[in-house]
């Protein structure tokens, strides 16, 4: 999907099923990306690393695999990350404290 300049993505309570696509990980001028109330399978994809620019994050409802939370490495400009009621396993990355702009978590 060549959506590149795509800097806002809402998709809240859709409904939406099935693995979250790859290609999101494209679109790395996104800044907000909202996928909560949804019901994705896991994992999150490793994709999602390239999303630098991304200020804003939430996944919610996420089920039927694991994802670890390394690809938040790389979104140094967070501000606001929600991750509520999914299935993540692993250690929150101890450079989270060096997202100096996150506030919501």
């Amino acid at each position: 999907m060549a959506a590149t300049l795509l800097a806002q993505v809402w998709a809240s309570d859709n409904g939406f099923t099935g693995k979250m696509p790859d290609f999101i990980g494209n679109w790395t001028k996104l800044e907000t990306l909202r996928l909560q109330g949804n019901s994705f399978q896991g994992p999150i994809p490793s994709s999602f690393d390239s999303l630098t620019t991304l200020r804003d994050l939430r996944i919610s409802e996420l089920s039927n695999g694991t994802s670890s939370l390394d690809f938040i490495k790389n979104m140094k400009n967070l501000t606001t990350l929600v991750l509520r009621n999914n299935m993540i396993s692993g250690m929150i990355p101890s450079d989270i404290g060096g997202h100096a702009q996150l506030a919501h978590l």
